[in-house]
């Protein structure tokens, strides 16, 4: 059995007065064929419509062939620029479907293609299939499938020659990609060997000069009138094309073998390609049903849970309120025995007091000033900070009387005694000292102001009163 991870399934082909049918399934050591029979249109109906899904090839009287380098901006473009080469050949005199194959891009906006082009006609053949009840999964020619069988095998350049009643067709590929085709109808050939061999030898010089390839292995498929002796007399040693079968005969079903390993070069029509669509989101949608119904079963699963969790944190605040409650009476009760006890007769003058209080110069923010105004060479020895008319050490507690100034002891007013040395002779001492006299004025009023100097250095006492 050839190990291939292809697509399995039912395979169909649909040729000009007879139909074939097989089925492929998956197992450990690859795809197993099961079955190859011929039927007629309406056994290969209603048997289409039991399997569901299936893979189509057939057997076009007109095909063409080529490799070229189109546009790679878009599908469309694409299409357009290999419609737009065919036309010029003229070998279409009816209308024809193009499928196309990327073989490697050259820059951006280019990119190298091998392109199939069937007749329309050719392609109708599908209706035979009921497309709302038959799912297609890929509509390709026999050349197609003949050269995916192939690229199985080798990637190398082959030629292979399948034969039918009618046709015997020459097919050039790599990789399972098509380089180029010849079809001689057997019917009208007067010598089909001569007739065979000049399409091999003309598929040989086409491969070699305009490709650049070297035909590395020959293989025969199908049943006709030709045989591997007839070409061996010729020249041409040839390998049957088989997949390898314990069967009479392995080379039954090589096309739908071919079918079901690779969908390069599908010509499925829209409206059948709209079902496959629909299909695959029909298919997707139950997995995202499936994953809905998980998803809604865990939110139901958390749900229940945080009901619960919610429950008990409706009794918690309820313990919490009924506690409040109890608490917010307890504090009425200590307020109102609390206000009993309270005398607020004199709450004024305590308010007055604490203003007062509050407006007095703060002694860390004399200093802070005193230390701006201390310019260098200058030290201080003592630093006395007094109500007006008041001792140093005066409790704060003794009755405030007006002084001798007629300041209020309350009002605010301090008085700052400065006592200090300066390190410099006279005169620079004077100079530092007047220059300390303007920033102490800057800061607080300088009442009284005494410098007393020799010949080293100068000792003095400012006397100041700060705002409130």
């Amino acid at each position: 059995m050839m190990s291939f991870g292809a697509k399995t399934g039912y395979c169909a082909l649909i040729g000009r007065d007879e139909h074939k049918s097989g089925l492929y399934k998956k197992t450990k050591s690859g795809l197993s064929f099961h079955g190859y029979e011929s039927l007629d249109s309406n056994a290969l109906h209603n048997v289409c419509k039991k399997r569901g899904r299936v893979s189509v090839c057939f057997s076009p009287r007109s095909i063409y062939a080529d490799i070229g380098v189109f546009s790679s901006i878009s599908m469309d473009a694409t299409l357009a620029h290999i419609r737009s080469s065919i036309d010029k050949t003229g070998l279409f005199n009816e209308d024809y479907d193009v499928s196309f194959v990327k073989i490697q891009d050259i820059d951006g906006v280019r990119a190298k293609y091998s392109y199939l082009a069937v007749a329309v006609s050719d392609i109708s053949s599908i209706e035979i299939f009921d497309e709302k009840k038959t799912l297609i999964d890929t509509f390709r020619p026999i050349e197609a499938s003949i050269a995916s069988v192939t690229g199985s095998l080798t990637q190398e350049m082959t030629i292979t020659i399948y034969q039918d009643r009618f046709f015997v067709r020459i097919i050039g590929s790599k990789g399972g990609v098509i380089h180029y085709l010849i079809t001689i109808n057997a019917l009208d050939s007067f010598d089909l060997s001569a007739d065979t061999l000049s399409g091999i030898n003309e598929m040989y010089s086409l491969l070699k000069n305009s490709y650049n390839a070297t035909v590395e292995h020959i293989f025969i498929a199908g049943q006709g009138d030709l045989s591997e002796g007839d070409l061996e007399k010729d020249g041409i040693s040839t390998k049957a094309l088989t997949m390898d079968r314990q069967e009479p005969d392995p080379s039954q079903g090589i096309e739908l073998y071919g079918t079901v390993l690779s969908h390069n070069y599908d010509f499925t029509p829209q409206k059948y390609q709209r079902i496959r669509a629909l299909a695959s989101y029909a298919k997707y949608s139950i997995l995202v049903s499936f994953c809905t119904v998980i998803v809604s079963i865990i939110l139901i699963l958390f749900g229940t849970q945080s009901s619960k969790s919610a429950e008990e944190y409706v009794k918690n605040i309820q313990i919490a309120q009924e506690a409040y409650i109890r608490s917010l009476s307890a504090l009425e009760e200590e307020y109102d025995a609390l206000r009993d006890e309270l005398d607020f007769d004199n709450i004024n003058g305590i308010i007055s007091s604490y203003k007062a209080f509050e407006a007095e110069p703060k002694l860390y923010t004399i200093l802070s000033s005193i230390t701006r105004a201390i310019p260098g060479h200058v030290s201080i020895t003592r630093i006395a900070v007094s109500r007006p008319g008041s001792e140093i050490d005066q409790p704060s507690h003794e009755p405030a009387y007006d002084d001798a100034q007629g300041h209020n002891l309350n009002s605010g007013f301090m008085d700052v005694e400065l006592n200090g040395i300066i390190e410099c002779p006279y005169p620079g001492s004077k100079g530092i000292f007047t220059r300390l006299v303007e920033k102490m004025q800057s800061a607080y009023t300088v009442r009284t102001a005494s410098f007393h100097h020799n010949e080293s250095r100068a000792e003095f006492t400012l006397v100041c009163e700060t705002l409130p």
